[in-house]
């Protein structure tokens, strides 16, 4: 393999580790906010919370990122940033996916509460708590 070749997946790498992260959180929270917003207020009103909470989400994927956090799961929401019809159910699925993925993904993940077959049980009986019996 040669320099060009290292360097290039260098920044894919780069780009795929830092960037998407980032940009999928920040996305996916924008379109949440101007999406479920009330219809009645005006444009603006709607925007522009919706630019400035993507804008501080950007910043905080960020500030984790410098503390050693991986941002890797946030991708995961870039699933609803993509999809073509406002669907509330999916939105929520992404940011459940996205949550559990960040608990068993990093070094310390689930360490200070137990072990990784404990939250994956009571993630099942959750899922099927909020499918069946949840209001």
């Amino acid at each position: 393999m040669n320099a060009h070749s290292r360097t290039r997946i260098a920044k894919w790498r780069y780009v795929l580790e830092i960037w998407l992260p980032r940009l999928s959180a920040a996305l996916y929270t924008g379109r949440v906010v101007v999406e479920f917003a009330p219809s009645s207020w005006p444009l603006p009103l709607v925007w522009l919370p919706g630019v400035a909470l993507a804008g501080v989400v950007w910043k905080a994927v960020e500030h984790g990122q410098r503390r050693g956090v991986d941002p890797t799961p946030l991708a995961l929401l870039g699933v609803y940033v993509l999809w073509p019809t406002i669907d509330p159910h999916l939105a929520v699925a992404a940011a459940f996916a996205a949550l559990i993925a960040t608990l068993f993904v990093g070094r310390d993940a689930i360490s200070l509460y137990g072990s990784r077959l404990d939250a994956a049980t009571f993630l099942i009986a959750w899922v099927v708590y909020v499918a069946t019996l949840a209001p």
